[in-house]
């Protein structure tokens, strides 16, 4: 049975940046991510502030963090005691032992969304497979690619527990997030591009249930809304526009940074913080 418990798995710069200011506030939300080396700076974080300073699709979180793994798991008992108070609980759970350790919770979960980028998808996939989630339960992959989607729906034909799975596209550009610890407190900021733009193939009846800012009738250069469609046709149009056009964009802009970079001897060390000031002062020259 359900607890209105939403689980989102990874913290990156999507989930900071997107993902998290698309659920809606009466969630109890969960935040899964793996304990790896860009987030030592949490090792002795009790509580950590997640603050998205856009515009539209913005939020502010004071989540509690408990650090989990295959010999101290987290209970239902536990996380149901962790969100009584209505703040957000982040999970950082270690490498070794994968998504497993959450899934004495999963009963209780009514909805998942994911963010985790192309190197966590396997562990995704390979999770979602074995798992048996409450028959409520539907999973939304805000992922760059459909590779989630396809895989999980191909093993639904062969599975006699098969997965709800929702086709999603999300956009938008997110700059690395900033981070600042005090004691046992920590907070993590980002100031993403204003433009966003989301896409599910669902109903919106569903998807009402779990996001905001939903619509059918979307109009062309509506920003921070998510278009929900049923049609097959519809979401094929915008799923090839992201990705022939849009990522082909991005390819290129990328590329001429890079060139840049390589032009000014300027070694590539820091790509992620170094392609944004590059292809600013790329385009304005």
């Amino acid at each position: 049975m359900s607890e209105n418990i939403h689980l989102h798995i990874g913290l990156g710069k999507l989930a900071l940046g997107l993902v998290l200011g698309l659920l809606r506030p009466e969630l109890r939300l969960v935040i899964a991510q793996r304990y790896s080396e860009n987030w030592q700076f949490m090792r002795n974080i009790d509580q950590v502030e997640l603050l998205n300073e856009a515009d539209n699709v913005g939020y502010k979180h004071i989540a509690k963090v408990k650090r989990i793994n295959k010999k101290n798991p987290i209970t239902v008992r536990q996380i149901l005691a962790l969100l009584k108070d209505g703040s957000p609980v982040l999970i950082l759970y270690d490498e070794i032992d994968g998504l497993n350790v959450l899934n004495d919770i999963l009963d209780k979960v009514c909805s998942i969304t994911t963010s985790v980028g192309k190197k966590g998808e396997g562990d995704i996939v390979t999770w979602l497979k074995g798992i048996r989630p409450s028959p409520e339960c539907i999973v939304y992959p805000f992922e760059n690619t459909e590779d989630i989607y396809k895989i999980i729906t191909e093993h639904n034909e062969e599975s006699t527990h098969p997965i709800t799975i929702r086709r999603t596209i999300p956009d938008r550009i997110c700059p690395d997030h900033k981070i600042h610890t005090s004691g046992k407190k920590a907070a993590v900021k980002i100031k993403p591009e204003e433009y966003a733009h989301i896409v599910i193939q669902s109903s919106l009846k569903e998807c009402n249930k779990i996001f905001i800012g939903c619509e059918e009738n979307f109009k062309e250069g509506d920003t921070g809304k998510i278009l929900v469609t049923q049609s097959s046709e519809v979401y094929q149009y915008f799923h090839d526009k992201k990705r022939r056009l849009v990522n082909s964009i991005h390819y290129f802009l990328a590329l001429l940074s890079y060139d840049s970079l390589l032009k000014k001897d300027i070694p590539v060390m820091d790509w992620e913080n170094q392609y944004m000031p590059y292809l600013l002062s790329v385009v304005l020259n």
